[in-house]
C-alpha cells in the first residue's frame, strides 16, 4: 500500500463495488490512523472522477475532510433514493428520515439540495397528487386533507394551491 504524506492521505487502491453499480471502494492510508491502518470509502464514480482519485493521489487534511463530507452526502443520497423508491416524500419527511438514519445535518442538506435539483423532491407536485387522490379518490374533506399536507411538511401556500387545483 502507498504511504501517506506528512499530515495527509494517499489513495492506495481503487476498485468497483461488486454490489452497487457506479460506486467505487477507495482505500486511503493516512498517518493519523492508528497502526497505519487504511480507511475504505464508498464513492460514486462522479466523485472519483471529479476528485481525480487514482492510486498514489495525495490529499491534504482539508481535501480529506471534503472527501469525507462528499462520501457522507453520497451515502445519504443513496439512502434517499431507496426511500423514494418505496413512496414519494416531502422535503421535511426526507429530512426526518435521513436524521433517523444518523446522517449529519450537512450531509442531509447536501442530499436534499441534490434531490430538489434533480426533480426528485417536489413538495408542490406531491401536494397536488395527494390532494387530488384524497379529495376525489378517498372522498376526504378539504380541511382534513389540508391538515394532512401540513403535517407532512408541505408549505401552507403549496397546500392551498394543491386544494384549489382539485375540482
Amino acid at each position: 500500500m502507498a504511504e501517506s504524506v506528512a499530515g495527509g492521505w494517499t489513495v492506495a487502491t481503487l476498485q468497483p463495488d461488486e454490489k452497487i453499480p457506479d460506486v467505487y471502494r477507495v482505500t486511503v492510508t493516512g498517518e493519523t490512523e492508528p497502526n497505519g491502518e487504511a480507511r475504505v470509502l464508498s464513492l460514486h464514480e462522479d466523485t472519483v472522477v471529479a476528485w481525480r482519485l487514482v492510486p498514489g493521489r495525495r490529499l491534504n487534511d482539508a481535501e480529506w475532510r471534503e472527501l469525507l463530507a462528499a462520501e457522507a452526502a453520497e451515502g445519504a443520497y443513496r439512502t434517499a433514493l431507496a426511500l423514494i423508491a418505496v413512496r414519494p416524500r416531502t422535503r421535511k419527511e426526507m429530512e426526518r428520515a435521513l436524521r433517523r438514519k444518523g446522517y449529519a445535518p450537512e450531509a442531509a442538506e447536501a442530499c436534499l439540495e441534490r434531490l430538489v435539483r434533480g426533480g426528485l423532491l417536489d413538495d408542490a407536485a406531491l401536494a397536488g397528487r395527494l390532494a387530488a387522490y384524497r379529495v376525489t379518490g378517498q372522498r376526504k374533506g378539504r380541511l382534513l386533507v389540508r391538515q394532512e399536507l401540513l403535517e407532512r411538511g408541505v408549505g401552507r401556500e403549496d397546500a392551498e394551491a394543491a386544494l384549489a387545483g382539485v375540482s
